[in-house]
């Protein structure tokens, strides 16, 4: 049997896509060629292999979004929060941690795992946005009540403090 390492970039895209789709359909299948993609892109940073990746596992990132219980919430972030997802996973996997990855059910889990932590920021982000909108409102409400007694300046580093106080927040949770 020819080592995958061997083989040309598009000969792997080739038979990681006919492989792919034999899993699928509950086939026999090998999973060598689409982690040997894998491995080239993150170890050897090879930006081919990266896009073939993207190009291949795109529909898969994208069904594992629409099933989280959170897909629905952003979906009209979708493509962002997928491609975020996809960032992550480049950002956190470098060459020496591939070698943690025993195949590639594990290096698909590890994506999936992107996609959640993605999604799971994504919320927390509005959320807390959504709080400081809240904080400004009541902030300017309360200005009003008072008849202006408090001024511009002083409800300014009340929000400062706010941003802060979840800045923090958002570093030690």
């Amino acid at each position: 049997m020819e080592s995958s390492r061997s083989l040309p970039l598009d000969v792997l895209q080739q038979k990681c896509a006919e492989h792919s789709t034999r899993f699928f359909r509950q086939e026999p299948y090998n999973p060598r060629f689409c982690f040997e993609i894998f491995r080239r892109a993150i170890v050897e940073r090879n930006e081919e292999a990266w896009d073939i990746i993207y190009h291949q596992y795109r529909p898969l990132l994208d069904s594992w979004f629409r099933r989280h219980p959170l897909g629905e919430t952003f979906r009209t972030e979708r493509d962002e929060l997928v491609l975020r997802a996809f960032e992550r996973f480049w950002q956190a996997v470098s060459p020496e941690k591939f070698s943690s990855f025993p195949g590639l059910a594990g290096i698909l889990r590890y994506l999936q795992l992107c996609i959640h932590a993605t999604l799971t920021d994504a919320m927390r982000y509005r959320q807390r946005n959504n709080l400081l909108m809240d904080d400004g409102e009541e902030m300017l409400r309360q200005h009003v009540q008072n008849g202006g007694e408090n001024t511009l300046e002083a409800l300014l580093i009340q929000r400062e403090r706010s941003v802060a106080i979840w800045q923090w927040v958002e570093r030690h949770c």
